[in-house]
């Protein structure tokens, strides 16, 4: 039995100056094949951050793609995927990342990723995808540029803790 435990959840906020907004839609654990539902109301908001922790492996990467594409499907302007915890990333992993930036793009939502960990990077870098996505060393430095790429306020106090749902 796979002992991994890859989680991710959707967390949307709000860049603004207001308070900050959090919904949780899916969570799963890596020995899962189907995220369940912890809530799911259908609505679009402005920025979704979607945080994946562990490996992102053949055993993990549905849940890890529906996780993303229900993102796209979230955002109405930019998703952002946090991938600063994740340990091992496939390079299907980084492929199902190429894929759903070009479902963004085409959904006219920024794809933006968090990167940071050295297997991510590497990963990123052998599948010749490092110069492919816009990413970042932080969920705030992401959140904290606007579509022209100047900087804007962001409420961190609304980030909270960027841990998966476990």
């Amino acid at each position: 039995m796979n002992d991994r435990n890859t989680t991710a959840s959707l967390r949307t906020v709000n860049c603004d100056d207001e308070e900050g907004v959090v919904l949780q839609r899916h969570q799963f654990k890596g020995t899962d094949r189907v995220s369940r539902p912890v809530e799911s109301p259908p609505r679009r908001t402005s920025t979704v951050v979607v945080p994946i922790s562990g490996d992102v492996d053949a055993a993990t990467l549905p849940a890890v793609r529906e996780q993303i594409n229900a993102g796209i499907d979230e955002a109405a302007d930019r998703l952002v995927v946090d991938l600063s915890q994740v340990t091992f990333l496939s390079i299907r992993g980084a492929e199902v990342l190429a894929d759903a930036q070009w479902r963004a793009r085409a959904d006219g939502v920024e794809f933006s990723v968090i990167t940071g960990s050295r297997a991510v990077d590497h990963t990123l870098r052998v599948a010749e995808l490092d110069n492919r996505f816009r990413c970042f060393a932080s969920v705030e430095s992401a959140l904290a540029l606007q579509h022209d790429g100047r900087s804007r306020p962001v409420d961190t106090a609304s980030l909270g803790a960027w841990q998966a749902v476990g």
